[in-house]
């Protein structure tokens, strides 16, 4: 008898042994906390920028495009034109009555998602055409064409702008500087005797160029035809036309010395999504700066074209421009999103007689997102930060 009470009594036990252990992992399954929803953030970047009038005024319904993207840009000659990957990109700047011209844009291969880079343009109105008539001499802005220069009566224009494509060379720490690039209309025209195209000297003080070489497009190609001829009393350069496309006189092999610096747009942005399981999508909106301005010495407006062109296109100045993207954070996640302007800092040498002259510029060249991550207890794979 007695050891059968014993016997109860340990199976009594055992039984409250188990009946605790299941009621204990009953409760832990009711706590059981659902795993923070991970935030897929689409690869997108953004070449921006302003596109403008000769005279600085903002020329909006511009087309833009790229790689079969294309957008117009706003009242302010505003535009924002997302790529999905990085590279380098061509971007064709397009209006009616305008010249077209194009330039190039880099992603580089270290940028975040939802970095920018800024590509200012300027484009030209075409100019009014003049008649020109076999028998007489005609001048048309820096264009001089002789009698019995054509053979029939003709339509002329001459339009004067600044053509970023001249500038490449195959060694990037040089570069063709433009004194003047023209768009001569009716393309494909040939003088009976050559037309005479005179520049003035851009540079003051009694120097000139080492050089100016003659450059025409053909095949969408920039093609050597010449060198200009030097006229140091009148100071101005001339060459002969033999016929009509696109021109441009340039100082060949300018050196260009880079470095890149960073500076910090307005405050960070946070979106704490911390005790929030669900992902979080926010609009961000920014400032982003663009432009350029000399640094030393002051240029003389002469040259400010050429600059520009080597610059890849864009009027002297600086200002500041919206950017505007989604951003998803992850379920029980802090992100503090910041904003800095990308800079460089160039300095132009180009060769003149006995000597050189430099010009130190300043050009915004993008924006960088910097995105930094606090991860909430329930995270168990972090250490509680992290950055993108």
């Amino acid at each position: 008898m007695k050891k059968e009470k014993i016997s109860l009594s340990v199976l009594l036990v055992v039984a409250l042994f188990i009946g605790c252990i299941s009621f204990i992992s009953c409760g832990e399954e009711e706590k059981e906390v659902t795993p923070p929803e991970v935030a897929v953030n689409e690869e997108v970047y953004y070449i921006v920028g302003k596109v403008q009038q000769d005279n600085g005024t903002a020329l909006a319904d511009v087309d833009v495009s790229t790689s079969g993207q294309s957008v117009k840009t706003d009242a302010q000659g505003i535009y924002e034109l997302p790529v999905t990957g990085k590279g380098t990109y061509a971007v064709a700047f397009t209006k009616a009555n305008y010249i077209s011209v194009s330039s190039k844009a880099t992603i580089a291969s270290n940028a975040g998602i939802f970095s920018s880079v800024i590509l200012t343009q300027t484009l030209t109105a075409k100019s009014a055409p003049v008649s020109v008539t076999p028998n007489s001499e005609a001048k048309i802005e820096e264009l001089t064409v002789p009698a019995g220069g054509v053979d029939a009566p003709v339509e002329i224009s001459v339009t004067k702008y600044a053509d970023a494509t001249v500038c490449e060379t195959s060694n990037p720490n040089e570069i063709n500087a433009p004194v003047a690039t023209f768009d001569f209309e009716p393309d494909g025209l040939v003088f009976a005797e050559p037309a005479i195209v005179t520049i003035p000297n851009p540079l003051t003080g009694g120097a000139a160029f080492s050089s100016l070489t003659h450059l025409v497009l053909k095949n969408n190609t920039w093609t050597e035809e010449g060198l200009a001829t030097y006229n140091q009393e009148g100071g101005h350069y001339t060459f002969e036309l033999k016929g009509f496309s696109k021109h441009s006189f340039i100082v060949p092999s300018v050196k260009l010395t880079t470095t890149t610096s960073e500076e910090p747009i307005g405050q960070p942005v946070v979106i704490d999504n911390t005790g929030n399981q669900a992902v979080q999508t926010q609009d961000i909106t920014t400032s982003q700066k663009y432009g350029w301005e000399v640094a030393a010495p002051q240029v003389d407006e002469a040259l400010k074209p050429m600059v520009s062109a080597v610059l890849g296109g864009g009027n002297s100045g600086t200002g500041e421009i919206p950017l505007t993207f989604p951003y998803t954070v992850s379920g029980d996640t802090k992100a503090t999103i910041e904003v800095v302007a990308t800079v460089t800092n160039t300095k132009i040498t180009l060769p003149i007689i006995g000597s050189t002259r430099d010009i130190s510029v300043k050009k915004y060249t993008g924006t960088k997102i910097v995105i930094k991550l606090e991860y909430g207890s329930s995270w168990t794979d972090h250490s509680g930060g992290g950055a993108q």
